[in-house]
């Protein structure tokens, strides 16, 4: 999620990472802040790859409120970013196995 969908050129883009459980049964870790991992703007990494196999929603090592889903999670890093260049950037969180909705931002001069 972000602020706002247009931009000006320059101006911070803080995009906020929302994890939701809708299945019974499903564990959420709801302490945070938890590192956002496999971030992508146009196709490019942005953020620090997560490990391949391991369950990006479940910590190894975590000390917190567990609550059982269905249950959201907000407690992410906000990730920033800065485009000087106008045009549209697409923003795709892909941890492990899973795929956000695209972000699609669009910058102006």
């Amino acid at each position: 999620m972000t602020g706002e969908r247009r931009y000006r050129a320059g101006e911070e883009i803080r995009v906020h990472h929302v994890m939701e459980a809708t299945e019974p049964g499903i564990d959420v870790y709801v302490m945070g802040p938890k590192q956002v991992t496999d971030e992508t703007v146009n196709g490019e990494l942005r953020t620090a790859a997560g490990p391949p196999s391991a369950d990006p929603f479940r910590p190894s090592e975590y000390d917190g409120r567990v609550v059982p889903g269905p249950a959201i999670d907000f407690n992410y890093e906000v990730t920033a970013y800065r485009f000087t260049r106008p045009g549209a950037y697409q923003i795709l969180w892909k941890p492990g196995e899973w795929k956000s909705n695209v972000l699609e931002i669009e910058v102006v001069r």
